[in-house]
């Protein structure tokens, strides 16, 4: 155990033992086990080591950030340990420790004991022991040399064996020892120089001989070992007392109990494979036989179980004599070999062991894996590369027994993602991709392929093709400046990888530094000065090299914020309306000058901005006198604005009030009297006002005290009827009077003014008449507006007008219309009366335009017929309308007062804008709105009427050409019996098939088309006929009475076809010589069928023929379907020989069909395919034996 303490710094410290302190040395070498801890403290001695326990050898590094030389360190070891510090040419301090306690021993007898129950025994060692170490197995060592207290216990027995079984092929390696294979290699230790390793050479002698000494002592003053003693003798002590016997007795009958056992575990038989796969295998044993041949228990003495065995399983895949590694420890009979190689012979033993005796292997056991799709190869490797194409080249890889066929490259094509194509399918292990762009990333992943499928990818890997050196980047550009970082970002290229940015800091002096080197476009700096200048350059790298530096740019960090000011103080003497305010700048300004400093005063209405400005004092003016007012001041610099100070407080010097606002009436005024009342004034000067003053100013220029008092309201009496009077007031303090305030002008009570005298009317035009009047008496009060009412004869005055003027323009008056007009004068005390009316008649005009709602337009072919009503005439009668179809086409004119016209000659299928005008006697009228209408299209022409397929109950009727773009809609009427058509078919579709038709019958057709402008013509009537009916299918109903030469053969009669006869025709199939033969033709039902062959297979089918009466000739049916029969064999004459005599008669007389050859040949074929397969099996395995 080591403690080291590293009090100076941070030093590379290496620790290392040799390998025989882990390994087994020979004849009496000492066994160690070695164990570290590290405490780490800082250089300060601040805080409490951190404590590092390493199990067995390690190697523990610690950077060093000292320019001094490594110097020796003070090292804590437990006692019995050996320290040697050494600094090597490389200038490393290096520490080797020797450590005499041991780790479990490992021998090739029993192995540890992780389990709970007795302690193992130790029998008849067969071969020198040596020690080992495992890294999932911990040494306990005591507490007391642990500075840290005791170290963590070792892993749970079930923990230990899964970690001995899954960590690399041989986890017991004194098995290998016993298969006589060198010990297994530990963690490799670091390379020592030449003195290094004269100074260990010299430590491993000295401790050489210490362990000499020790072993001399222990042999001549230690008794024999107490595992000796109980170790294997505990099986008989069950049963057999051996109290009485001395040492030599004892060590006698355990040596006879172990070669007994010995020989048990043994007796174990070679295991059973089964459930072979490419990659696993399963093993089946028998535990050690312990009955004789007579079925008697011969190890009844030691009261053995055979549960209490533990199989090892031991594997080799280097033949029958290579070595053996264990695979599994188990108290099973069966395990499952897993992580086996494909198309691999194994050989595989059993290792019986009883605590601490091993008995010897069992029989090897052969097997081997199958075969199976090779394994994922390794990622392909670029050999060459230029600007578009890529030279990637690859290892082979285990074809797992059966051979490779093919290595698939698959490649993104640069898409990104998981989507990959294949580029590549051959056996070659090289190719070159062509037709790739000029610095592309690409991607690409490796396959091979055997006769037994796919291997799985490789691991994908990147390349990119050739490109050019980047060229100069733009300077980086300041996305965002901070206090102490700046943000920065420039143009990301597509031919660039990396970037590599330098600042330049002018306070320190050291030029040019890099501060960012990677692939992204932006970096933020940090750990800047604040309000500082810092100069930065780019450069952009790729894999052709790096560009020149950008141009120098300059960027400035922001400056901090400042600390708020001091409080703000009155400096000299305070005035009424005004003082001056100062205060002192911040003790800390952020980094930079203060721009500006914010006065805020608060004067009852909280804090206000007063004002902004640069130097720390202000005058305050235009204050209220006698107020309170409290500021507060921040300053704002580049960093942003600072708090606000503390608040200070400054009052003004009170004077006079100030002018009152002017007196108000409360309610109307009277004819003498007024009452009047007021406010106080807006500023009373910074003293409460004690009284008023009310002041009256009188037509004639005189003026008089009304009021004086505390109240602000009063009542003036002693005024004059419909006179202007002026009144003001003012208020006192303890300083004094302040100013009068403005007059309140008021007029006594006056009167209605005087009607109006008649008004005067002229007429403008039919639709605007101007009226005007003279202004009348006022009496007392200005008229402030005047109501004209306007009125069409016989009715009442309903339209008012309110003017302010002596005229007004009357518009949207009706042409050739009597109206009357009055006119009203208005004031503050009431309305006048109404003057005189006046009556006038507007003069006609020109008729108004015709509403478009109210023209109905009725389209036809060749004409148009308009319908409208009449517009107003105004005043004259209308004489004439004429009516616009567009610029295309004449006009066309109506005289008098007609609302209808028909407009023929017009062209179909074409489009009019019309719109109509009245005209009168004065002159024309407006156009009526816009209406767009078209003629009707011509009804569509009837088509030609063509018949496609004629059969003998249906014909299929065509029309028109082409598809039926127009939708036309047509019509088909057929003629009935008694001469009328009936539409059949109506619809766009340009084929019809008319059905349910009588044979050899004429029937007439016709067909009228029709479209959105209505129903053309009907078409000439065609006529067409329908054919004669072929005989329906004639099925043979059965067939009877079959002999070995004859058959009788029935089929079914049809209905007869009028006068027509009906024939039947039979037609015979032989299967053996295939020959189709017409047997029969006639007008009977059935036929008997002579001359035929014994055991032969026949077809017979039947058809109908109609022979027309008109002499047309035969129309022939379709054959119905074949009906299958077998003729008799004939009997064997009854012949008195030998059985075997008769036999071979009959097989001579016996022919065999076809198909009965055919299956005696595939026999024959299958039984000599496998006489051959034996035979190549055996050859095979008479090679590999030989071999």
């Amino acid at each position: 155990m080591l403690t080291t303490m590293i009090a100076s710094g941070y030093y590379e410290t290496s620790v290392a033992c040799p390998p025989e302190l882990y390994g087994g040395g020979g004849g009496g070498a000492t066994e160690f086990y070695t164990e570290f801890c590290f405490g780490i403290q800082d250089m300060n001695g601040i805080g409490a080591p951190h404590p590092c326990t390493v199990h067995g050898p390690a190697t523990v590094r610690m950077v060093s950030n000292n320019s001094s030389p490594p110097i020796p360190m003070p090292v804590q070891v437990p006692p019995g340990h050996m320290v040697q510090q050494i600094v090597d040419e490389t200038g490393t301090l290096r520490h080797v420790i020797l450590s005499p306690q041991p780790p479990m021993a490992v021998s090739m007898g029993p192995p540890p004991n992780f389990g709970p129950g007795p302690a193992p025994s130790t029998g008849p060692p067969t071969n020198p022991p040596f020690y080992t170490y495992h890294p999932a197995y911990t040494h306990p060592v005591s507490a007391q040399y642990h500075p840290h207290g005791p170290l963590p216990p070792p892993p749970p027995p079930h923990h230990m064996t899964h970690q001995l079984h899954s960590h690399g092929p041989s986890p017991h390696p004194h098995l290998h020892q016993h298969q006589g294979s060198p010990p297994p290699t530990l963690h490799p230790l670091l390379h020592l120089d030449d003195r290094a390793q004269r100074q260990y050479n010299k430590m491993k002698r000295k401790l050489d001989a210490r362990q000499r000494e020790n072993q001399a002592v222990c042999h001549t003053s230690t008794p024999t070992s107490p595992k000796k003693q109980n170790g294997i003798k505990k099986y008989k002590d069950r049963n057999t007392s051996t109290s009485g016997l001395d040492e030599s007795d004892r060590s006698q009958e355990d040596d006879e109990e172990a070669r007994a056992l010995t020989e048990l575990l043994s007796n174990v038989c070679a295991p059973q494979v089964s459930q072979l796969t490419a990659r696993s295998a399963f093993l089946q044993w028998k535990p050690p036989n312990m009955y004789s041949d007579s079925g008697e228990n011969k190890y009844s003495e030691y009261d053995i179980q055979e549960s209490e065995f533990v199989y090892e399983v031991l594997i080799s895949d280097r033949g029958k004599e290579g070595k053996y590694r264990v695979v599994h420890s188990l108290g099973g009979l069966e395990y499952i070999l897993k992580d086996l190689k494909p198309a691999k012979e194994y050989h595989v033993c059993i290792q019986a062991l009883l605590d601490d005796l091993r008995g010897q292997p069992s029989d090897v056991a052969m097997f081997k894996t199958l075969s199976c799709e090779p394994d994922p190869p390794s990622p392909p490797k670029l050999v060459n590369r230029t600007k578009t194409s890529l030279t990637l080249k690859w290892n082979t890889v285990a074809d797992n027994g059966s051979k490779l066929t093919a290595f698939v490259l698959e490649s993104d094509e640069s898409k990104g993602g998981s989507h990959f194509q294949e580029i590549f399918s051959g056996i070659q292990k090289q190719y070159r991709v062509i037709k790739l762009t000029l610095s592309t990333l690409y991607r690409f992943r490796l396959a091979a392929v055997n006769e037994m499928g796919k291997s799985g990818y490789s691991e994908v890997v990147s390349y990119s093709t050739s490109g050019s050196v980047p060229s100069q980047p733009s300077p980086p550009q300041l996305k965002e400046a901070f206090i102490n970082r700046l943000h920065l970002e420039w143009e990301e290229r597509p031919n660039d990888d990396s970037y590599t940015l330098q600042m330049d800091d002018a306070l320190s002096g050291h030029g040019f530094l890099p501060v960012f080197d990677g692939p992204e476009n932006n970096y933020l700096t940090c750990g800047l000065l604040r309000n500082t200048e810092y100069f930065f350059r780019l450069r952009a790298n790729n894999e052709e090299g790096s560009s020149l530096w950008s141009e120098t740019v300059v960027y400035r960090t922001l400056p901090e914020k400042p600390d708020p000011p001091s409080r703000p103080l009155l400096k000299g003497r305070a005035h009424s309306t005004s003082f001056k305010v100062s205060w002192d700048p911040p003790k800390d300004t952020g980094g930079a000058d203060i721009m500006s400093y914010t006065l805020q005063m608060d004067s009852g209405n909280g804090f206000e901005d007063r004002c902004v400005r640069q130097d720390n004092e202000y005058n305050c003016e235009r204050l209220l006198p006698g107020q309170l007012y409290r500021f507060r001041v921040s300053c704002t610099g580049p960093g942003g604005c600072s708090g606000f100070s503390e608040v200070g407080t400054i009052s003004t010097v009170p004077v006079c009030p100030g002018q009152c606002s002017p007196p108000r009436l409360h309610g109307k005024a009277k004819a003498i009297s007024v009452h009047l009342k007021w406010g106080p004034p807006e500023k009373d000067g910074g003293s409460p006002v004690t009284e008023y003053e009310v002041n009256v100013t009188n037509p004639d220029s005189s003026s008089r005290l009304a009021y004086r008092g505390r109240e602000t309201e009063c009542v003036v009496a002693g005024l004059l009827p419909g006179k202007n009077y002026q009144f003001r007031v003012r208020a006192y303090n303890k300083v004094g009077d302040g100013e009068w305030s403005d007059p309140l002008n008021v007029t006594s009570k006056p009167g209605p003014p005087s009607p109006p005298n008649e008004p005067q009317v002229t007429c403008k035009s039919p639709h605007v008449v101007v009226v005007s009047w003279e202004e009348p008496n006022c009496n007392g009060a200005p008229i402030t507006e005047y109501r004209l009412e306007t009125v069409q004869k016989d009715s009442d005055f309903s339209q008012t007008h309110s003017l302010s003027g002596l005229t007004h323009d009357v518009k949207g008056l009706s042409p050739a219309t009597h109206y009357c007009f009055r006119v009203q004068a208005v004031n503050s005390a009431g309305c006048s009366s109404f003057s005189p009316s006046v009556s006038l008649v507007t003069p006609p005009s020109f008729p108004a335009a015709i509403p478009s709602s109210t023209i109905r337009v009725t389209c036809e072919p060749y004409s148009l017929t308009l319908c409208w009503s009449a517009p107003n005439a105004n005043g004259s009668d209308i004489v004439a309308y004429n009516i616009d179809l567009g610029d295309k086409h004449n006009p066309v004119s109506i005289n008098g007062d007609i609302c209808e016209h028909r407009i023929e000659g017009l062209p179909p299928e074409t489009t009019f804008r019309i719109r109509i005008q009245a005209v009168n006697g004065v002159g024309v009228g407006p156009f009526s709105s816009l209406i767009k209408t078209s003629t009707k299209a011509l009804p569509p022409l009837p088509p030609k009427l063509d018949c496609a397929v004629v059969s003998h109950n249906s014909l299929r009727l065509r029309w028109g050409e082409g598809r039926n773009v127009d939708l036309t809609q047509y019509t088909l009427e057929m003629e009935t019996r008694n001469g009328c058509f009936v539409p059949i078919y109506q619809g766009t579709s340009l084929f019809y098939k008319v059905g349910k038709l009588s044979e050899t019958t004429e029937y007439r057709f016709r067909i009228v088309a029709s479209n959105d402008a209505g129903r053309g013509p009907h078409s000439e009537v065609y006529a067409f006929s329908t054919s004669k009916a072929s005989p329906p299918i004639t099925k043979v109903t059965r067939v009877m009475n079959v002999t070995e030469t004859s058959a009788v053969v029935e089929w079914q009669a049809i209905r007869p076809f009028g006068d027509d006869r009906l024939l039947y025709q039979l037609q015979l199939l032989n299967s053996r010589n295939q020959e189709n033969c017409l047997l029969y033709k006639g007008s009977a039902t059935s036929f008997e069928i002579q001359d035929l062959e014994p055991k032969v297979e026949y077809t017979v089918r039947v058809s109908a023929i109609r022979e027309c009466c008109d002499g047309t000739g035969c129309l022939v049916g379709s054959f119905g379907p074949s009906v299958t029969f077998v003729t008799l064999c004939k009997e064997v004459p009854k012949v008195e020989v030998t059985d075997e005599v008769s036999v071979s008669q009959s097989c001579e007389n016996k022919q065999l069909t076809d198909q009965q050859w055919a299956v005696v040949i595939l026999c024959g074929f299958t039984l000599f395919a496998v006489l051959v397969a034996v035979l190549i099996q055996n050859v095979i395995a008479y090679s590999k034996g030989t071999s």
